[in-house]
């Protein structure tokens, strides 16, 4: 039983003070069916889908955070992270010279990051996985161990610096150690080349160079004596040197001749006047005469030219070159005449004699001066063919003598410089260390984080359910339905044994018959229809309870049983043998007759003892002339009627009736809701209100404490008028059986 019996709701019918209190509702639950209703807010949405089910969030929660801390600290565990060092050094102190070996290498940063490159290599992982101390530690092998190290390994070096730092991050400790030391050892041993040959090589090589210049040295000198004939090379220069002066000055000499025979040839023409004299003495005289004028002449002006020029300028040169040729004219001339003289034939006449005699001699001097330059000129070839070679030698000596002396002082400096075999700039600092710390412990905080994460999940998942669920579960969540209708009254759920209860659904029954007074103030329109979405939702005992409410507050009453199919009203009232509606609107009209029940004020019409009504026999006109018949006779009439969706003749008692209240039961699907609203609206019936049953304490205490108390629209309890008393009903039967005789006969369906 989910509503409160008439016997409890007429107690106490007289007024009291408590009825009063209770009467003091506020009554705007009656909501406006065209106002918009506004959306939800986040929070009572949240609310909404997960209350009832707050053990539920937290078992799920607490379950799931479980589950997700288990995983999020295996998820990720500890990490830790071996260390090595390299040390790339530059400069090396030197011990007295300053060689390739100490000094800084050019591109000394490309040669530390081609050693970081080098580290990295995959030929120095490969051969770091196959090491066997890395196999002990248990290192995967072949791809999957050279990808996993390539994935762990971190080759750093800071700019600037001289160290680089080789670290593998591994969830073992001693394997992060190993691995590290494998890489540094397969880098030392296979990728590090030092710098070119060892220090014992460069020894030997520079020893075997000199040796070999020494020698080639030695035989260069030989082949200087030897070329040089014992001389030496600077005795050859300047035996060149003269030989080159000497046919300087024969080529001097033979343009002095050439020049004294260009004046001979052009003295021709003065011959006759020099030789056209009386005596021999005088014609010769003459010419040797005027070459001694010109050889003064000559004299005057080169000692006039010197001051104010040198020695060696082109006009004093020339100027000398001209008083030599007459002086060899004039030798010439007096050589010719003494030849002449001495051969005893000499004619004065004769001017072309002695111009012969002189032609003669001065042919005979430069035959003489060609021969010896040609002769000089050999020896001075010779001569400086042997200064090119001696000058050749000589530089090759030089040269040789540089390269042993170059050869000497590195061989110096290795001996010196060399502290080991080899020269290693590049040294193992430090190995592995074995780590203490992790280098990241993230188990807490995932632990933490997939804690977080399950108890969010749990709670998004009852989040979910809730939003999903198609079941009304609370009052609040009937009305996020929106509907057209508002929710009028609730019922609490009377399965929650105690005594509270039962005052409550007293309290909410009266409040339900408040508002429909308050909602009928024309005394004509006092019929009310119950229906509901679907079976087991409350109505009849809405119905009774509803009646009982009328009948206490003095109210003359009528409850109807019009549900042909489950009689649940008449049932209730035991009346289940007597005559009702069906003799009264069936086919085969009969007495029918208003019965009245154990409650002052309350009487009944149940279904009627013939049960013979059929579908076909409800009919609109039939309902109206039932009601209108009733209507003037009780204040009050109300129907129990079967679901809006699924019984037939609930469409009709809700169209002619006043009003229809709808009773809602907890858990009820919403599309059902919808589906039974839109219903009543198709076939005209004016819904007042859905009453909630079956609500609980929080839904009622919310409700409670959400609304104020305002007296001033409050119904009373007890009307001014005094309540008719109890008539017969036998007119009432009368009038029924008048209309079924004068009704035309109706055949029964099958």
């Amino acid at each position: 039983m989910v509503h409160p019996s008439p016997e409890s709701i007429g107690k106490g019918a007289p007024v009291t003070d408590k009825a009063v209190r209770n009467n003091e509702v506020r009554y705007e639950l009656v909501a406006e069916s065209g106002a918009e209703t506004p959306s939800e807010p986040p929070l009572r949405l949240l609310r909404r889908a997960l209350r009832g089910r707050y053990g539920l969030v937290v078992i799920l929660s607490a379950a799931l955070a479980a589950g997700g801390g288990i995983v999020g600290f295996h998820a990720a565990p500890p990490s830790y992270e071996s260390t090595g060092l390299v040390q790339v050094e530059g400069a090396i102190a030197p011990i007295l010279y300053e060689s390739q070996e100490n000094r800084v290498p050019p591109l000394f940063d490309s040669f530390i990051a081609s050693q970081v490159t080098l580290l990295q290599n995959r030929r120095v992982l490969e051969a770091a996985v196959s090491s066997p101390q890395l196999q002990e530690a248990g290192w995967p092998s072949e791809l999957a161990g050279v990808a996993r190290l390539e994935d762990a390994l971190t080759v750093r070096r800071g700019r600037g610096e001289q160290m680089i730092s080789v670290s593998v991050t591994d969830r073992d400790p001693r394997r992060a150690q190993a691995a590290v030391d494998a890489v540094l050892n397969v880098f030392e041993r296979d990728c590090y080349q030092p710098g070119g040959l060892s220090v014992a090589a460069k020894t030997e090589a520079l020893v075997q160079r000199q040796q070999n210049l020494e020698q080639e040295l030695r035989q260069l000198r030989e082949r200087i004596l030897e070329t040089s004939d014992q001389y030496g090379i600077q005795a050859i220069e300047r035996m060149h040197a003269s030989k080159v002066e000497e046919l300087m000055a024969i080529d001097a000499k033979l343009a002095e001749l050439q020049l004294a025979r260009t004046n001979l040839e052009l003295g021709d023409a003065d011959n006759a006047t020099a030789w056209g004299g009386p005596s021999a003495n005088r014609g010769g005289g003459s010419k040797i005469a005027r070459l001694g004028e010109q050889e003064l002449e000559l004299k005057a002006e080169i000692a006039s030219l010197q001051t104010k020029y040198g020695p060696n300028s082109p006009m004093i040169r020339e100027l000398n070159r001209q008083l030599e040729a007459v002086r060899i004219q004039r030798d010439l001339y007096r050589g010719a005449l003494a030849d002449l003289t001495t051969a005893g034939n000499y004619d004065l006449t004769d001017q072309s004699a002695v111009a012969d005699a002189s032609r003669k001699r001065l042919d005979e001097l430069e035959a003489r001066y060609v021969a010896v330059r040609d002769e000089i000129r050999a020896e001075a070839a010779a001569l400086g063919a042997q200064r090119v070679i001696l000058t050749g030698l000589d530089e090759q000596v030089t040269e040789t003598k540089n390269r042993l002396l170059v050869t000497r002082h590195r061989l110096d400096e290795l001996r010196l410089e060399a502290r080991d075999d080899t020269v290693n700039r590049i040294k193992i600092a430090a190995y592995g260390d074995l780590p203490i710390v992790p280098i990241s412990d993230r188990q807490n905080g995932l632990a933490t984080a997939g804690a977080m994460f399950g108890a969010i999940m749990g709670a998004a998942i009852v989040f979910f359910i809730g939003i999903t669920d198609p079941r009304i579960r609370y009052a609040e969540a009937l009305e996020a339905l929106n509907l057209p209708v508002p929710t009028i009254s609730l019922m609490p759920d009377l399965d929650d044994a105690g005594e509270k209860a039962d005052q409550l659904a007293s309290r909410g029954v009266h409040q339900l018959r408040n508002l429909l007074e308050l909602q009928c103030r024309d005394s004509n329109r006092n019929v009310h229809a119950v229906t509901s979405c679907d079976r087991g939702e409350g109505k009849t005992s809405l119905t009774l309870a509803l009646g009982a409410s009328f009948a206490a507050a003095g109210r003359k009453t009528l409850v109807i049983d019009a549900d042909i199919t489950r009689c649940s009203l008449t049932r209730e009232l035991n009346l289940a043998d007597v005559p009702g509606l069906c003799e009264t609107i069936g086919p085969d009209s009969g007495s029918a007759q208003v019965h009245l029940t154990r409650r002052e004020n309350l009487w009944a019409l149940p279904i009627g003892s013939a049960r013979g009504l059929d579908p076909e026999d409800l009919s609109h006109h039939k309902l109206i002339w039932l009601i209108d018949a009733l209507r003037n006779r009780f204040d009050a009439i109300v129907l129990d009627t079967g679901p809006i969706l699924t019984s037939v003749e609930a469409a009709l008692v809700t169209a002619v009736s006043d009003r229809t209240i709808m009773v809602v039961r907890r858990d009820q699907k919403a599309e059902l809701i919808r589906s039974s609203v839109a219903r009543l609206s198709r076939v005209g019936a004016h819904c007042l209100g859905i009453v909630f049953n079956r609500a609980t304490a929080a839904d009622l205490k919310h409700r409670e404490s959400s609304i104020p108390v305002r007296t001033a629209r409050a119904a009373p309890l007890v009307p001014a008028a005094a309540t008719p008393a109890a008539e017969p009903l036998h007119p009432l039967a009368r009038a029924v059986d008048e209309r079924a005789e004068t009704a035309p006969p109706r055949k029964r369906a099958a």
